[in-house]
């Protein structure tokens, strides 16, 4: 097995979760919000196609739009990606992502769409 493409990277994030209503899950009912600073794959592609050693920052912002729909802005430190977070059935713990990633087309491939999916397993209750 090998490793990523990317390597490793340290970094350092700040999260906060802001509920906006007293209801969770009613329309426009929280924000999340992301700050951080690291090396590695968190540079440009250009610094860190050339091995360079230095810092930058990334960031994302998520605002639940209705109970089973997230809209996202994320910034990697070198490219934009816009997309959202879908939970199609109320009683199945799957969730899907479309988006749309390198929106400044800054991280060399231009922008292109990405769909992600995951099943959440709750271990605890076992």
């Amino acid at each position: 097995m090998g490793g990523t493409d990317a390597g490793s990277s340290m970094y350092g994030v700040l999260t906060s979760f802001i509920p906006t209503r007293e209801t969770y899950g009613s329309p426009f009912s929280s924000i999340t919000l992301s700050a951080g600073v690291g090396g590695g794959r968190f540079q440009t592609e250009k610094a860190f196609n050339e091995s360079k050693h230095g810092v930058n920052a990334f960031g994302s912002v998520g605002v639940r739009v209705l109970s089973p729909i997230s809209l996202f802005a994320d910034w990697t430190g070198q490219d934009l990606t816009l997309g959202a977070s879908i939970v199609p059935f109320v009683r199945v713990p799957l969730f899907i992502t479309p988006a749309v990633a390198d929106l400044t087309g800054s991280a060399g491939d231009g922008a292109r769409f990405v769909v992600g999916a995951g099943l959440v397993f709750d271990f605890s209750q076992y």
